[in-house]
């Protein structure tokens, strides 16, 4: 008599392959969760970076004093001072003898741009502003002027900007 054989696993070892695969996915899960909120961090840094650079640069290219606002705790946006300083005008920023309202610079098409999910300023001034020559403007002080960000986990990250201008 022949015998026929039967290929395949048996119930007992596929439940053991689904279970070793169930502990590893609850294992990797808060691990996995805690590398998204990291990226999100990084990816607001950069943003925030990009966003002081384009405020500095357009200082720089246009001679008006340009800065970027906190608006709220996780949103921000970029803008060109109006020339007039709590609520004294400035004659050096008149156009024809009048002062306009702040003109903000729309970033990637929306005029206040939000952090990604779960980053906030921690410690920001009410506006960063830059002069035409590309350095920083004072009245929050002479040294270098630290923005603390963070997310959801509690994890922070800095951004340094430099009486000079320097954005590290």
């Amino acid at each position: 008599m022949r015998r026929i054989s039967q290929n395949g696993f048996t119930l007992i070892e596929s439940m053991v392959v689904v279970s070793i695969i169930g502990i590893t996915f609850a294992l990797a899960m808060p691990n996995y969760q805690q590398w998204i909120a990291k990226d999100d961090l990084k990816a607001g840094i950069v943003d925030f970076k990009g966003a002081l650079q384009i405020a500095r640069v357009t200082a720089l290219a246009t001679g008006a004093p340009v800065g970027v606002v906190n608006t709220a705790g996780n949103k921000y946006s970029v803008f060109v001072d109006d020339g007039i300083v709590l609520g004294v005008p400035n004659p050096a920023f008149a156009r024809n003898g009048v002062w306009d309202n702040e003109v903000i610079i729309p970033m990637q098409g929306q005029a206040v741009t939000t952090f990604n999910t779960g980053v906030t300023f921690v410690l920001i001034p009410v506006a960063i502003e830059f002069l035409s020559s590309g350095k920083r403007s004072l009245p929050t002080g002479v040294g270098n002027l630290v923005i603390t960000l963070q997310n959801g986990f509690g994890l922070t990250r800095t951004v340094t900007v430099s009486a000079l201008g320097d954005i590290m």
